[in-house]
């Protein structure tokens, strides 16, 4: 099977649209001071 540049886009896109909607989670979650139920709690360091 031949690998376009346009399959190679979409899986781009695909992937950081992704990534986008995981880190919107997260923000959202970290916002309401809810823990991520995927793992460890988060702890947020400020300088």
């Amino acid at each position: 099977m031949r690998i376009t540049n346009k399959i190679m886009q979409n899986n781009s896109l695909y992937n950081i649209n992704n990534n986008k909607v995981t880190e919107d989670q997260l923000n959202t979650m970290m916002a309401h001071g809810k823990k991520d139920k995927r793992g460890p709690p988060m702890i947020l360091l400020l300088p």
